[in-house]
């Protein structure tokens, strides 16, 4: 698998055990849900994580900002997985297919 997309998957389950609670607590406060919102319903129940607006290209880079991104690009039937081993293969296909 080359790495860039060995980079992404591994990032994924990173964020699946942070949200499952399997990971440190410095982490575990690190990322939100997404609420509820009139402009788009039903965001919360979706996995989606909050991602805040960036003002500079500098914040872009910051580790907490691409895994937002990177978790809230993938479809909605992958972050709903329920297993480390059903995501892991859900994203190594779901990335392979995309690239």
């Amino acid at each position: 698998m080359p790495f860039d997309l060995r980079a992404k998957s591994h990032t994924c389950i990173h964020v699946f055990q942070i949200l499952n609670g399997n990971a440190p607590e410095y982490l575990n406060d690190m990322f939100q849900f997404a609420g509820y919102s009139h402009y788009s319903p039903g965001l919360g129940k979706h996995r989606s994580l909050k991602q805040l607006k960036t003002n500079t290209e500098l914040y872009q880079a910051c580790v907490m900002y691409n895994r937002c991104k990177l978790w809230n690009s993938l479809p909605v039937t992958i972050r709903g997985a329920t297993s480390k081993s059903d995501l892991k293969k859900s994203c190594i296909y779901f990335y392979f297919i995309n690239e």
